[in-house]
C-alpha cells in the first residue's frame, strides 16, 4: 500500500505520525463496506489516489471549518479530518447507507472534529464555514447554489473537477463570476481544483 505520509510530504504537506495508520484503517473499512453495501465503485488503486487527491488542497488553502456537500464514501472530508484534527468538519450525505458508513468511520477513528448529517444540504441549518467543498459529480452551478448560503463572507468554495471545468466556468460566469465572485483553477494530473471566492474581500 502507498506510504501516504511520504507521498504527501513530497507535495509539501506535513502530516502527524499516526496519519498512515489511521488512513489505512479508513481504507480497509471502506473496502469491507463496499463488499456488502456498494458504498463506492472505485478500485483499490482509485481509492488510494483519492486520498492524495483529497489532501492536495492543504497545500494552497487555509481554513478552520469545512462543509463538504455530498460526502459519499468520505472524499475529501474524511482524509482531511484525519490529517487536520483541529478543523471543524461537517459532512452532508443524504443517502442512508453512505451516511451510516461515515458515522461508523467517525466512531472507529475517533474523529471528534466531524459532524455527519444524513440530510440534503438544502434542509440543513448549521451555520457558515470558511470553506465549502464538493467532489460530487453535480454541475458547478448546482453546487454553488447549495454552497453559498453556508459560506462565510470571506470564505471560499473548492470544487474537485475534471477536464470539463472550463465549460462549467462558462455556465456559471454570467450569474456568479462576473458579479461578486472570482475564481482560480489549480491543476494537478487529471484533477482541476476550482476555487471560488468573494472578490470584494
Amino acid at each position: 500500500m502507498i506510504d501516504f505520509k511520504r507521498e504527501l510530504n513530497l507535495e509539501g504537506i506535513e502530516l502527524h505520525d499516526d496519519f498512515n495508520n489511521e488512513i489505512y484503517i479508513y481504507l480497509e473499512l471502506l473496502k469491507k463496506w463496499n463488499n456488502v453495501h456498494n458504498i463506492s465503485r472505485m478500485s483499490d488503486k482509485e481509492l488510494e489516489e483519492s486520498i492524495i487527491d483529497s489532501l492536495i488542497p492543504l497545500k494552497f488553502l487555509e481554513f478552520n471549518s469545512l462543509l463538504d456537500i455530498g460526502s459519499g464514501s468520505g472524499f475529501p472530508a474524511i482524509p482531511i479530518a484525519i490529517a487536520r484534527k483541529n478543523i471543524r468538519i461537517a459532512m452532508a450525505e443524504p443517502i442512508k447507507k453512505k451516511s451510516s458508513f461515515l458515522n461508523y468511520a467517525k466512531v472507529l477513528l475517533n474523529l471528534n472534529n466531524t459532524e455527519i448529517y444524513s440530510l440534503r444540504i438544502e434542509n440543513l441549518t448549521i451555520g457558515k464555514f470558511d470553506l465549502v467543498s464538493s467532489r460530487a459529480v453535480a454541475e458547478s452551478s448546482i453546487i454553488l447554489n447549495l454552497a453559498l448560503p453556508h459560506l462565510q463572507q470571506d470564505g471560499k468554495i473548492i470544487l474537485y473537477k475534471g477536464s470539463r471545468v472550463e465549460n462549467e466556468i462558462k455556465n456559471i460566469s454570467d450569474k456568479y463570476l462576473n458579479n461578486n465572485f472570482s475564481y482560480e483553477i489549480i491543476s494537478r494530473a487529471f484533477r482541476n481544483y476550482l476555487i471560488i471566492k468573494n472578490k470584494n474581500i
